[in-house]
């Protein structure tokens, strides 16, 4: 019964983490270049039961059903675009990450709605600055228009290219917020990227498929809640009834 119970119990986990993936994929739905989050299961480890007497025998294992185990961002799924008419949006077409520098170190991104920031850069929506292959970009006061290649120009004057990098392992990223990628080594730059202005990449969030995983993750979870509330109520009874007999 106490089997039972841990079974349930470590579901009820897994459910809870399960929807704490989709809950975070919704909120993101309208999100600008925004890669959905898969959680996998893994098989927990068996506990063994041991008769504790003059000797330590083994009557068995306990199991204890699946666990939550890695968080993988789907970076295959595509994406639509969406029509900004903004020369300062950027879309990636194709793979690709646009890199920018941050005060904790270099990051990547798909968001690539860009701004200029007081001090003449071209800035990321949270003001971290966006790099071309010399570094950080600066624009100065002039008009910016971007190329089909990354190519930056500043008044029709061409200015350097956007730095955009790929990864052989996209498993190796990991999202730190403000809609960031971290890696521990970094990309391979990508010689002719395929860019397009005035358009930005949306999330790949498919908020009908996620609501519906969303009310069956909830109706299991219920389903374990029962058994859990059941089996309490069967040992309470074993413990406190049978034991009167």
């Amino acid at each position: 019964m106490l089997r039972g119970i841990y079974i349930s119990a470590g579901s009820m986990v897994n459910q809870q983490r399960k929807l704490d993936v989709v809950s975070n994929n919704l909120a993101n739905v309208n999100t600008t270049g925004f890669k959905k989050d898969l959680m996998v299961e893994e098989a927990d480890r068996n506990k063994s039961i041991l008769k504790v007497a003059k000797d330590v025998t083994p009557i068995g294992d306990l199991y204890f059903g699946v666990r939550p185990g890695e968080v993988y961002t789907d970076f295959v799924s595509s994406s639509g675009f969406t029509n900004t008419d903004n020369p300062m949006d950027v879309a990636i077409k194709g793979n690709g990450f646009f890199q920018v520098n941050t005060p904790r170190g270099i990051r990547y991104t798909r968001d690539g709605s860009f701004t200029r920031s007081n001090d003449g850069y071209l800035v990321t929506a949270e003001g971290y600055r966006v790099q071309g292959r010399n570094g950080d970009v600066r624009l100065g006061n002039g008009k910016i228009t971007f190329g089909n290649r990354g190519e930056i120009y500043i008044n029709g004057q061409a200015r350097g290219m956007l730095r955009i990098v790929d990864f052989p392992d996209t498993v190796a990223l990991r999202k730190e917020g403000d809609n960031l990628l971290i890696s521990q080594g970094g990309g391979n730059l990508i010689a002719n990227p395929e860019i397009e202005a005035g358009v930005l990449e949306s999330s790949n969030v498919n908020p009908v498929t996620e609501l519906v995983d969303m009310i069956s993750l909830m109706r299991d979870y219920e389903a374990n809640q029962k058994v859990v509330t059941t089996m309490d109520s069967t040992l309470d009874k074993s413990v406190n009834e049978l034991g009167r007999v």
